[in-house]
């Protein structure tokens, strides 16, 4: 049975007031806990939000990209998955595309990126400086695989 949270507790509390149980079914054996795809998602989005929200002056963090992007419903607690969802794979583009005009002096939205280019730019991504941006989008790009090998 999968679930949020919530519900992967409340079987597993089930399961423990039914120990004095003797059967397998008084015993909830045949239900097993997990957590849902859907919402193992949002946690991780919600991790990456608070993580690098940061505040609206401060150029370049996601509260000051929410403002620059117009993305109204999205907020540090990701209560709206779908937009939030948007905004993140929007905001690691945005990233990428920054990191890749900083490293080599051009345009990427002229010149279009190979893709050995955009490898290249990734692997620069993890061996910066640039503390910040690096963590993000780390964090960032593993949220875009894990969601796009579920989808």
């Amino acid at each position: 049975m999968y679930g949020d949270a919530l519900v992967y507790l409340r079987i597993l509390g089930a399961k423990f007031w039914r120990t004095p149980e003797d059967t397998r079914e008084g015993l909830l054996e045949n239900l097993t806990p997990g957590l849902g795809m859907f919402h193992f998602m949002w946690e991780i989005q919600k991790a990456i939000l608070s993580t690098w929200w940061g505040n609206s002056t401060t150029p370049g963090t996601l509260s000051s990209l929410k403002v620059t992007l117009g993305a109204h419903k999205v907020s540090m607690d990701g209560k709206s998955f779908n937009s939030c969802d948007d905004f993140l794979f929007a905001v690691v583009r945005v990233k990428v595309l920054e990191m890749y005009e900083r490293k080599n002096q051009k345009d990427p939205m002229v010149i279009q990126p190979t893709e050995e280019d955009i490898e290249r730019i990734i692997k620069a991504i993890f061996d910066s400086a640039d503390d910040f941006n690096a963590a993000f989008l780390q964090a960032g790009l593993l949220y875009i695989e894990v969601n796009s090998s579920f989808n």
